[in-house]
């Protein structure tokens, strides 16, 4: 998530300098990079694998390339009050996210955990599916009694 964030602030640094060109020749260069690693990675039998590492050689050529072309790196001068204050701010956010998280994958991590990957990915659309439902479904209801407290300011 980093790295694509970072490449969407060089990517905007290049639209707002009027650079659209060298913009679509970086992303034209991320995209085949990424579609060349998912072709190779397959034919050497990666299956989901080579989607993830594709994914992540397309971001790292489009962060690199769009920071070589906006000719500017960004200055990081992080002091200790600024740190404190981010994760404070961050902390119910990711909390909150978090529960959110593991209450949506929870079915599918509990009954993955019972059948094992090869049984649960045959049986997902079956009685696997709707246990893991069953699961979400009293979990998500739990989640919800437990909200994280926010603050009104």
């Amino acid at each position: 998530m980093l790295p694509a964030a970072v490449t969407a602030a060089f990517d905007g640094t290049l639209v707002v300098l009027g650079r659209l060109r060298q913009r679509a020749i970086v992303r034209t260069t991320g995209e085949t990079s990424g579609l060349t690693t998912a072709m190779v990675l397959l034919h050497l039998h990666a299956h989901a694998s080579a989607l993830a590492g594709a994914k992540i050689v397309c971001q790292l050529v489009l962060l690199f390339g769009s920071a070589r072309a906006a000719r500017r790196l960004p200055r990081l001068h992080v002091t200790k009050p600024i740190l404190v204050e981010d994760m404070a701010f961050s902390r119910q956010i990711v909390g909150n996210r978090l529960v959110v998280f593991l209450a949506s994958y929870s079915g599918t991590l509990v009954v993955g955990s019972f059948l094992g990957i090869a049984q649960y990915r045959r049986h997902c659309f079956g009685a696997a599916g709707r246990a893991g439902t069953i699961v979400e479904l009293g979990i998500s209801s739990r989640s919800a009694q437990a909200r994280w407290p926010m603050p009104l300011y």
